[in-house]
């Protein structure tokens, strides 16, 4: 599963996952990201799939992205995440934390 993050060291308890909305990708978190990491914060801002450098199709809908996320998330090790959307990102934000 390609994705471009920056994940800092796993020693975090939490990590940050921030979502970009639709037709971005995760370079519109570069500097809140980058402040984040070095305050000693654990982010992740993946591409979704069909954007960035992620490949594949786009996800049907919300629920499919949703369920990449949270796919995402627990083959990297997460298991607390704080959750960050912008647009299409919030909805995925929303609909993934409904679900744990």
């Amino acid at each position: 599963m390609a994705t471009s993050s920056s994940l800092s060291p796993a020693s975090s308890p939490i990590c940050v996952v921030m979502l970009h909305g639709a037709a971005h990708n995760h370079s519109v978190w570069q500097h809140l990201a980058g402040g984040l990491q070095r305050a000693g914060v654990a982010v992740m801002t993946p591409d979704l799939p069909g954007h960035g450098d992620c490949p594949g199709p786009a996800l049907a809908d919300v629920p499919a992205c949703a369920d990449w996320v949270l796919n995402l998330a627990a083959t990297q090790g997460l298991h607390r995440l704080v959750l960050v959307g912008h647009s299409m990102g919030a909805l995925i934000a929303l609909e993934a934390a409904a679900r744990v």
